[in-house]
């Protein structure tokens, strides 16, 4: 596994009309990055500010950092590994608008539907939940790229569900 890198990306639109808000990635049992983009003329749709916590003065304060300077130290990162994420096409097409480079990538979410039966919702937070973790009410990029990395974990190594007491 220490050639794997869990990665989420969070974002208002698809790219070439949206724009970022925040990446993180994982290392294997490892260092956990996480930014926010900066964009100080970000207009985030309501829906995207409830659901994330993300709002217009995250993007501006000290703590955001360019989406070049993120990019590069995400390049350097992920150079020689294989990404994971949890719906891996969005990560896919992010990553590619952002950095010019075609990952190779695992998606926890076909995953779990190729591995747990009677699997009704392949989001993030009912997978998470199947297998005993919980994740909390925000989207935001590193609570995902830590759920990504303990979902992985459990269905490689063959986690199955016990069948409910009758």
């Amino acid at each position: 596994m220490e050639n794997l890198l869990f990665v989420d990306v969070q974002a208002v639109g698809s790219p070439g009309s949206g724009f970022p808000l925040e990446i993180a990635w994982k290392y294997p049992g490892g260092e956990l990055h996480s930014f926010l983009i900066k964009n100080p003329v970000a207009e985030i749709p309501p829906r995207i500010r409830k659901l994330t916590g993300i709002t217009p003065e995250d993007l501006v304060g000290n703590g955001a950092v360019t989406l070049e300077e993120a990019v590069k130290i995400f390049k350097s990162a992920a150079r020689g590994r294989k990404l994971v994420a949890h719906h891996a096409v969005y990560e896919r097409n992010w990553l590619r608008e952002l950095t010019g480079i075609e990952y190779d990538f695992a998606c926890t979410r076909e995953l779990a539907r190729e591995t747990l039966e009677n699997l009704r919702s392949g989001s993030l937070r009912a997978v998470a939940g199947r297998i005993g973790l919980s994740v909390g009410p925000r989207r935001r990029a590193r609570e995902h790229a830590l759920a990504t990395e303990a979902i992985y974990s459990a269905l490689i190594r063959g986690f199955r569900e016990r069948a409910p007491l009758r």
